[in-house]
């Protein structure tokens, strides 16, 4: 969910042990005047949100799931009929550098590789896609230690270049956007979030 109630989180989430939470618009949030948690994506045990108060979550609405562990992570960046899929090892990095947000990870020896998309997951994606009438979006999905997929987000207007600066495929990709005709859904929104 994302919410700036607090009551709301403890309601959604009484069955959870841990939850990821994520400030929304914020570069971060202070708990404590000591503790920081910066604008990635922070595993926490629910008991931790008695340190937040009522009204820190009133002036930044913040993004809460439940916590999956997981296997490792994708990032699959769709442009027309053409699918790249990135396989992200953040679960070789420690918590809270790369663990929990592959992004941060980049100081911390990630590791990536190209993979073909699981056929699963490139039909969600195109179906994701035709619905919000667009050819292009970064999608995230997490596969859990279950076996399991589960879609984090998409980004349809992202700089999708950041996650795989290490590799050649780069050019392939630019070349596809420059090569095809892009269609982008109507108003401001680039960004889609889905809870599961």
């Amino acid at each position: 969910i994302i919410t700036n109630i607090k009551e709301e989180i403890h309601k959604t989430f009484q069955k959870f042990d841990h939850l990821v939470i994520k400030p929304i618009g914020s570069e971060g949030i202070e708990v404590d005047n000591k503790y920081e948690m910066p604008f990635y994506s922070r595993k926490i045990k629910k008991n931790e949100l008695k340190k937040i108060t009522s009204e820190d979550i009133q002036l930044c609405p913040t993004f809460v799931q439940n916590y999956i562990e997981k296997d490792y992570e994708l990032r699959v960046t769709v442009v027309g009929d053409k699918v790249f899929c990135c396989k992200i090892l953040s679960q070789l990095l420690p918590e809270g550098k790369g663990k929990e947000d592959w992004r941060e990870g980049y100081k911390h020896g990630l590791t990536q590789e190209w993979i073909a998309a699981p056929e699963e997951i490139q039909k969600f994606c195109f179906s994701f896609l035709q619905k919000v009438n667009s050819s292009f979006g970064c999608f995230d999905f997490i596969k859990s230690l279950e076996n399991n997929f589960y879609f984090l987000s998409i980004f349809i207007l992202a700089l999708f270049f950041s996650l795989s600066y290490s590799f050649d495929t780069n050019g392939l990709i630019a070349g596809t956007v420059q090569s095809g005709t892009l269609k982008f859904p109507d108003g401001p929104s680039s960004f889609y979030s889905v809870h599961t």
